[in-house]
């Protein structure tokens, strides 16, 4: 895993281009113009509120991410005094107070509720497929392709996922529609994003065998029902523990009959992960064995603040670039290695950075390879004067658009929010109004830390099953001295760089024989040798010697029937002490 990004080594030569094309892109985008207290004019006002105030923006999220459970005009306006009735913009403040009155209570939750949903609605395609179609049908028209998503989180049952199974058919029965468009069969072809972790309630990083096998009976029949319906699938990537697992589910779904020659496939890569370039060389070598291309989706990731948090938490490393510059140019080097893969990998570049999109497009055009070829993407509502400049420079530009109802959406709509109200968003900094310079500046990231020097004892972080060489380290024992490297994420102790093993209880030895005081239960044979051959204690009691608690205890005397014998000897000894004092 590398830990910082490396540019291409044409990148400097390519600085010049990079700048023209962006500026290009800059000078053609419109700015947005919002009709005063319209709507859309009050959810930018939110937007930056949110932006300059952090702790209003938490309250923001949290208040969004709690509306859909309020049943009533009190519990809405209760609520909104409790998050906003202090540290709040005064248009904020003003709607505080209007809750504290009974009779204003069905009023304020009204106008609460349809501006969330109204704020929904601008990133949300629809509550269903079918009602996402007008808006498809418009992109389409307009010369725009588009990718269907439909929204949802973690699958629970069997039954939840046969659900989104049959989801995912009545997807292709609507989209069968869009053959009458009118516009080119590229762009109007039907594109879906599928979660594997929607097909099942067992998707287990650390069983990837049994996994495949529980996808495998609904996955197969959505891309047979795709071919029918001469549609493309995108496999969406998740949270990092799932990465390597959704890898093996590509590499084993492409050995399937029907499957392995099919072109309309695609995968996303993650650009803010420190191992995203080994991601890509992964997939290069799938569809290399497969002898037919890949779509690859390089985005920079939509999970920072849980991947950074969760890794903190169990002591892993952290699997993110903890700095905006870092991931922007870990994303500039991932677009290099994308076009260095071409065919066998084609390129797909979703960025909202004006910056990223220049970068792609011209190492695109220095590895000429055809426009036709290479597409930009953009999530649906964000953005929009920068990809229609995008589509006027002759590419192919398509719009991610997410479709569900308003409760399963909610996360996305948090997520969506979290990126619209970055101080570092592109969208919130409104570049085509600002320095051209400044957008197109090549990121720089800082240095490495060094590293704040650790406590001597720090308990054992759990290992990362979403890890396949963690896997192996788990299988192997713990006496394995790579694999507790792999599963630390850091060097071993001194005491285990010495050569002694510890913590390891003898092959054949119970599990509850490590805590015995003085190792595996021996035979019965007076003298015999436990089962590790020494006769000697087990690896908890090696442990408790090597920091002096205890000294290694001695072998049984001749006669003795097992180890047991000193210690009560001792307690009688004890006993008859105490019997004198007394």
């Amino acid at each position: 895993m590398s830990s910082e990004p490396v540019s291409p080594t044409h990148a400097r030569d390519l600085e010049p281009a990079i700048s023209e094309r962006g500026r290009a892109l800059l000078a053609a985008v419109e700015p947005e113009r919002l009709i005063a207290l319209s709507p859309a004019w009050w959810q930018d006002r939110l937007m930056e509120w949110a932006t300059d105030d952090p702790e209003f923006r938490v309250k923001l999220l949290r208040f969004v991410d709690v509306l859909p459970a309020l049943r009533s005009s009190r519990a809405i306006a209760d609520h909104v005094r409790q998050y906003f009735r202090d540290d709040a913009p005064a248009a904020v403040r003003l709607g505080s107070a209007i809750g504290r009155r009974k009779i204003f209570r069905p009023v304020l939750s009204r106008v609460v509720r349809q501006g969330v949903f109204a704020m929904a609605e601008r990133f949300i395609g629809g509550a269903s497929p079918a009602a996402a179609l007008p808006r498809l049908r418009e992109l389409v028209e307009d010369g725009t392709a588009y990718t269907i998503d439909l929204l949802g989180e973690a699958t629970l049952s069997e039954a939840e996922a046969d659900g989104y199974r049959d989801r995912y058919f009545e997807v292709f029965q609507v989209l069968g529609k869009s053959r009458g468009w009118d516009a080119p069969s590229d762009v109007r072809q039907p594109n879906v994003s599928i979660k594997l972790s929607a097909l099942t309630s067992h998707f287990e990083p650390a069983a990837p065998g049994a996994t495949y096998a529980a996808l495998r009976g609904r996955l197969l029949p959505i891309l047979e029902c795709a071919r029918e319906a001469g549609a493309f699938v995108n496999i969406n990537m998740e949270q990092y523990r799932y990465k390597d697992l959704t890898h093996t589910v590509l590499e084993q779904l492409v050995r399937e009959e029907g499957v392995a020659r099919w072109p309309d496939l695609g995968i996303v890569v993650q650009a803010y992960l420190r191992d995203a370039g080994d991601d890509i060389a992964r997939i290069e070598g799938i569809a290399r064995e497969r002898g037919a291309p890949i779509t690859v989706r390089l985005v920079k990731g939509a999970y920072w603040d849980e991947e950074t948090i969760l890794a903190q938490q169990q002591s892993h490393p952290v699997p993110v670039f903890e700095e905006k510059a870092a991931t922007d140019a870990n994303y500039e080097r991932c677009s290099g290695l994308l076009v260095e893969a071409y065919p066998h990998l084609r390129p797909a570049f979703a960025s909202h950075n004006p910056r990223s999109l220049a970068q792609a497009i011209a190492v695109a055009e220095e590895a000429r390879i055809p426009r036709a070829e290479v597409e930009f993407q953009m999530l649906y509502g964000m953005a929009e004067g920068l990809r229609r400049a995008v589509q006027a420079q002759g590419y192919r530009t398509r719009v991610y658009v997410p479709a569900g109802e308003i409760l399963p959406g909610m996360a996305y709509l948090v997520r969506r929010l979290l990126e619209n109200t970055s101080n570092e968003s592109w969208l919130v900094n409104k570049h085509e109004h600002g320095d051209a310079a400044e957008a197109l500046r090549p990121p720089a990231p800082a240095p490495p830390a060094t590293p704040a020097r650790r406590r001597r004892f720090r308990n054992h972080p759990p290992p990362p099953t979403g890890v396949a060489p963690s896997r192996r380290a788990q299988r192997h024992g713990p006496g394995d001295r790579a694999g507790a490297r792999i599963v630390r994420g850091r060097s071993p102790p001194p005491h285990r760089r010495r050569g002694r093993r510890v913590g390891r209880v003898a092959r054949g030895a119970s599990a509850g024989d490590a805590l015995r005081p003085h190792g595996p239960r021996r035979r019965s044979q007076g003298g015999a040798r436990g089962p590790c051959g020494s006769g000697g204690a087990s690896g908890l009691s090696r442990l408790a010697g090597h920091i002096g608690a205890s000294p290694r205890p001695r072998p049984p005397a001749s006669g003795e029937a097992d180890g047991r014998a000193p210690l009560r000897a001792r307690r009688d000894d004890g006993l008859r002490k105490r019997q004198a004092l007394a």
